[in-house]
C-alpha cells in the first residue's frame, strides 16, 4: 500500500483553501477536526484509505495530488518511465543509450528498485542486439523478467509495458505466447491511464518482432487495429507511422501502388511537422526493406493469431 510523506497535509491544505472548502466540510465521516488539524499541520501521515476519501471530498484524483504535491512534476522514476513509453518503436542506439545513462544516475541513490532495473536490462538487450545482430546475450538479459511473469496469473500496467519493449528478444514459442497474452492482458486496461499509448505500442512492437523475424505478412492485423486506435484517439504521429509498416506488407502483397500511396502518406506528414528525425528514420527504414525484399518475400510467414 502506498505511504505519504507528512507534507502531503500541506498540499492537502492547499488545495482545500483554494478551493474555499471549509475544514468542517472536508472531515464529515472521514476523520475527527483534531486529526485533520494535524495532518494539515503535516504533525500526523495519513493513510491511503483517508487520503483517497479526501481527494474525493476535494474533488482531484490521488494522482494529481500527488502531481500538486510535486510542485507540479513528476518524481525521477515517473520521469524515466515517460521516456520509457516514449522511446520510439525502433533499435536505434541513442536514446537508449540516453536513457540508460539517467536510469544508473537513479540507481545510484535508489539501488533497490526492480523495476527501473527491469527496465535497464531491456534496453540493455535492445543495444546488443542492435550491436552484434544476435540474441543469445539479451536473451539472458530479460529472462529473469520473462520467468518472474511467468509465475504471475496477471500482468500488471508496468509488466505490459516493459515487455512490449522486448517481444523481438525471445524465442518463436516465447513470442507467440507472450504475444497473446500481451494483448488479453492489456484489454483489461482499457479504461486505464495511457492505455491506448500502451496498447498501441504493443501492437506496432508486434510488427517489429514479426518482421526481425521476417515475417511482415503476418503482421498485418496488428498494424491494422493500430492504425484503428491511433484514429480513435486521435494519435497522429503513430497513426501516420503505422502507415509505412502498412506500405511494407502492401509491397509484400503485390499492391505496389498502394504501398508507395501509403509510404508517401507517412513521409509526407514527418515532413509538414518538421519531425526530422523520424522523417529520416522511416525513410532509410523504407530504402533498406526495398533493398532486402526477397528476404522477406521469400520466407515462411509465422503464424500467431489475434
Amino acid at each position: 500500500m502506498q505511504s505519504f510523506d507528512k507534507n502531503i497535509g500541506v498540499t492537502i491544505k492547499e488545495i482545500r483553501e483554494n478551493k474555499r472548502i471549509k475544514q468542517k466540510e472536508l472531515v464529515g465521516g472521514i476523520i475527527s477536526m483534531s486529526n485533520l488539524l494535524k495532518i494539515e499541520k503535516g504533525e500526523s501521515t495519513p493513510s491511503y484509505d483517508k487520503v483517497v476519501l479526501l481527494c474525493n471530498k476535494l474533488g482531484i484524483t490521488l494522482t494529481e495530488l500527488i502531481y500538486c504535491h510535486n510542485k507540479y512534476g513528476v518524481t525521477a522514476k515517473e520521469e524515466i518511465i515517460q521516456d520509457y513509453r516514449r522511446l520510439k518503436n525502433s533499435l536505434e542506439d541513442d536514446p537508449f543509450t540516453n536513457l540508460i545513462n539517467k536510469i544508473d544516475t537513479y540507481l545510484h541513490s535508489n539501488p533497490p528498485d526492480y523495476q527501473i532495473t527491469e527496465m535497464k536490462a531491456v534496453l540493455l538487450a535492445a543495444l546488443s542486439v542492435n550491436k552484434t545482430q544476435k540474441f543469445d546475450e539479451a536473451k539472458e538479459l530479460v529472462k529473469p523478467i520473462l520467468e518472474r511473469l511467468q509465475n504471475q496469473n496477471e500482468w500488471y500496467h508496468f509488466d505490459l509495458m516493459i515487455i512490449s519493449q522486448s517481444i523481438y528478444i525471445f524465442s518463436e514459442d516465447d513470442a507467440k505466447e507472450t504475444i497473446m497474452t500481451l494483448i488479453n492482458q492489456a484489454d483489461k486496461y482499457n479504461y486505464y491511464v495511457d492505455n491506448n499509448q500502451l496498447k498501441i505500442s504493443v501492437l506496432m512492437n508486434i510488427w517489429l518482432y514479426l518482421k526481425i523475424n521476417h515475417s511482415i505478412l503476418a503482421s498485418e492485423p496488428y498494424i491494422d487495429e493500430a492504425i484503428h486506435l491511433c484514429k480513435v484517439h486521435r494519435n497522429l504521429p503513430l497513426e501516420y507511422t503505422a502507415y509505412s509498416r502498412k506500405a511494407e506488407i502492401e509491397m509484400l502483397k503485390g499492391n505496389k501502388d498502394v504501398a508507395y500511396k501509403l509510404i508517401d502518406k507517412s513521409l509526407g506528414f514527418f515532413k509538414y511537422i518538421e519531425d526530422d528525425k523520424l522523417y529520416n528514420d522511416i525513410k532509410r527504414d523504407w530504402e533498406l526493406f526495398l533493398e532486402n525484399i526477397d528476404v522477406y518475400k521469400y520466407t515462411k510467414e509465422l503464424e500467431i493469431g489475434i
